[in-house]
């Protein structure tokens, strides 16, 4: 499944190198779900955002119970608005 969505939440690690260096991030929505963020030029950003509230546009792919979002956007969310975890976007039809 993939969808063009924008979801909010908290950037945390995902995982580490041998060193205990953050070598991937992960989106930890509002609605506690977890979403991995893809290794691509916008997601490698994400790595200096870490426990900051985000808002993340892009695509999901579900990959069995792992859902991964290939970044095209982020944005700081100032408001740390709870009740929007996943929306998908209609914007321009899409």
């Amino acid at each position: 499944m993939t969808e063009k969505t924008t979801i909010r939440g908290i950037v945390i690690p995902a995982a580490w190198n041998e060193k205990g260096d953050v070598i991937s991030v992960a989106i930890a929505t509002y609605h506690e779900e977890k979403y991995l963020v893809a290794d691509n030029i916008i997601g490698r950003n994400l790595m200096f955002l870490l426990k900051k509230k985000v808002v993340v546009d892009g695509v999901i792919k579900d990959k069995g119970s792992v859902k991964i979002i290939y970044a095209k956007t982020i944005r700081l969310d100032e408001h740390g608005t709870q009740d929007t975890g996943r929306k998908i976007n209609q914007r321009n039809g899409k």
